[in-house]
């Protein structure tokens, strides 16, 4: 029988949508037999008022630990739903990292 899922990517933000939609990926990953892969996007160059900005090396850093902090948080979600899940943060676009993601890793 061949398998509906085999890999899902899930984007996180650490909000209670995002860790609603991993708890959903993780059972529906648990049912199937797929490898849940949790992305984190940290947008480095936001735009404020349409122009490009760069964050202040002290602010980068604080995103980088907040980064590492939600990927962990939902990588303790997913365990305790039973799964586990391979996390990363990615930089850059959100929307265009997390379809990049999923074309690598072959998410269905």
């Amino acid at each position: 029988m061949t398998r509906l899922f085999k890999n899902i990517v899930v984007a996180v933000d650490g909000s209670k949508p995002s860790n609603a939609a991993l708890t959903v990926a993780c059972d529906l990953a648990k049912q199937v037999g797929a490898t849940v892969h949790v992305r984190h996007v940290l947008a480095m160059h936001p735009e404020l008022n349409g122009r490009h900005v760069t964050w202040l090396p002290e602010v980068e850093a604080e995103k980088r630990r907040d980064a590492g902090a939600i990927v962990r948080a939902a990588e303790t979600l997913a365990k305790r739903r039973g799964v586990d899940a391979e996390v990363g943060v990615l930089d850059g676009d959100p929307i265009d990292e997390l379809l990049r993601a999923a074309d690598e890793l072959g998410a269905d």
